[in-house]
């Protein structure tokens, strides 16, 4: 799941999508590249961003550190 805040466009948080992976191994870098798509093909940013959900306490985690500014 992904959340966005955009205060352009409203004073609320949206939740944008869900990400589907199904034809795709769950690692961090397969996350990160379907956000990084999303969020262009919807004229996000990274800056917008206010949560990334999965399934995996690992994914998770390594995206808080690898992509400190998720």
């Amino acid at each position: 799941h992904l959340c966005i805040d955009d205060p352009e466009r409203s004073q609320k948080k949206h939740f944008l999508d869900v990400i589907n992976l199904t034809y795709k191994r769950h690692t961090t870098d397969n996350i990160f590249s379907a956000i990084k798509y999303l969020l262009r093909s919807k004229n996000f940013g990274f800056d917008q961003i206010c949560a990334v959900v999965t399934d995996s306490p690992f994914n998770m985690a390594e995206l808080w550190v690898i992509y400190q500014y998720l």
